[in-house]
């Protein structure tokens, strides 16, 4: 079985932004420029509303989702005949209506950034000779002294973590027991005390400090963070949205003997590349025969 083809549409603008979400899109399909040798596209991804061949390609039968930074870049026609656009920001999103779908521009791909609980970051705490309770703080006025290139492992395994700025999302993908200020907090989104926890500067240390030392309340704020991320932050799921708005999604592949339970499993809220979901697709596997990954679940991983 082979995924969906799914033909980019590009213009003279640098695109380098939309790379992130053409990555994600590939557990779905095969992103590629239009090739007449690789045959007909099941459908088209513009990106952005000045790609050239938009205009042909929405008089066509074939679905097409085009990418837009604004409202204003989005001529009638677009709005009309695109099959899914996908927006930026929320006002956007309405302005667009039913068939918008938002692409925040602090999203993460949660699928890069595993959950790890309190109990697990204790037992690797222990293994790396690294402290009881470690609370660390990134973006604060006394940042901790971490290397750029260790500040993702660190959040992986601290204790809990004062967060402000870019690293916020990824803490909270992590389940990092998170304290940030409440502008933060309330840009993402995110609920206190059920996502996150807020805190004033002057306070935030104090009440990280807190957290670390109460594992029942760690697991409920990180378990809550990494909620968020997927629900409202995450890439792979609005890669997921995308491909089933134009139709090319597992829907399309009956053949897939594992199609079904990959999509309850992601129905029931269970990350589809998590250790749960590989571990139930692999013991279903022996039954369904011997296929690859894509054969059975209609889906690359």
């Amino acid at each position: 079985m082979t995924l969906p083809l799914l033909g980019l549409l590009g213009g003279y603008d640098d695109s380098t932004e939309i790379t992130p979400f053409v990555v994600a899109l590939r557990t779905w399909c095969r992103p590629h420029a239009l090739d007449p040798g690789l045959g007909a596209p099941a459908a088209i991804l513009a990106t952005s509303p000045a790609a050239i061949g938009l205009d042909q390609a929405l008089r066509g039968r074939v679905p097409v989702a085009v990418v837009s930074d604004s409202r204003s870049a989005l001529s009638g026609a677009t709005i009309a005949n695109a099959t899914v656009i996908i927006v930026r920001d929320p006002q956007t999103q309405l302005e667009v209506g039913d068939r918008a779908l938002l692409w925040r521009r602090d999203a993460v791909s949660a699928a890069d950034h595993p959950y790890l609980s309190p109990f697990v970051r204790e037992r690797w705490r222990h293994r790396l000779g690294l402290p009881r309770e470690m609370v660390l703080e990134f973006g604060s006025t006394r940042p901790s002294p971490i290397a750029a290139a260790d500040a993702y492992a660190s959040l992986a395994v601290c204790s809990a973590a004062v967060v402000r700025g870019p690293l916020l999302l990824s803490a909270l993908a992590l389940g990092t027991p998170v304290v940030t200020d409440p502008a933060a907090a309330l840009a993402i989104g995110a609920e206190p005390a059920v996502h996150l926890v807020a805190a004033s500067s002057a306070e935030a240390r104090t009440v990280a400090d807190a957290l670390a030392h109460d594992p029942a309340r760690a697991t409920s704020i990180g378990w809550g963070g990494r909620q968020l991320v997927e629900d409202h932050h995450d890439l792979g799921r609005l890669a997921f949205a995308t491909i089933a708005a134009l139709g090319i999604g597992p829907q399309e592949f009956p053949g897939a003997p594992l199609a079904r339970l990959d999509a309850e499993l992601e129905a029931l809220g269970t990350p589809l590349s998590s250790p749960v979901a590989l571990r139930a697709l692999r013991r279903t596997a022996s039954i369904a025969g011997p296929m690859d990954w894509t054969d059975l679940t209609g889906r690359r991983r």
